[in-house]
Parts: C-alpha cells; structure tokens; sequence
C-alpha cells in the first residue's frame, strides 16, 4: 500500500502525497508500504510524501517508499513511523 501508488515499474517525478499509510498482513502474508510508492522496480524523482506510516509485524515500511528494487530515489518525507506499530 502506497500513498500514492502501489507498484512502480516505470517512473514516479514532481508527485506528492499526504496522509496516513496503514500496511495490513493479509492471510500471514507481510507486505511493504510507503508514504508515496510501495514498491517500486522503476525510478522516482524530486517527490516526498508527508504523514504517518505504520505496518504490522513483519511489514516492511518506509518513509518515501516500502520496498526499492529500482534506481536510487530523490525525494523526501516527513513521516511520523510510530515504535511497535
């Protein structure tokens, strides 16, 4: 679950998204979340996100982006990731 899309292959540039980002695990299956991308295999550039992240046990969270398979990123977030949650 991303804030602003789920899964990136190609490229994400000049985007912003604000709100909260809660990753669930579906049938004990983790999963990875982030204020603006998922996932993402592509490149993003010059975007940040702004808000909470948080995930459930096992969940791999972040900030701008959950899980980067892809180019370096250039972006930023003001993300509030709460301990143990």
């Amino acid at each position: 679950m991303g804030g602003l899309v789920d899964e990136n292959d190609g490229s994400v540039s000049k985007s912003y998204a604000a709100g909260d980002v809660q990753v669930l695990n579906v049938q004990n299956n983790p999963s990875g979340g982030g204020g603006l991308v998922s996932y993402s295999s592509g490149t993003i550039s010059n975007s940040h996100a702004t808000g909470a992240v948080r995930g459930d046990d096992g969940s791999t969270v972040g900030g701008l982006l959950g899980v980067n398979q892809g180019a370096p990123s250039k972006g930023s977030s003001k993300i509030h990731m709460p301990a143990g949650q």
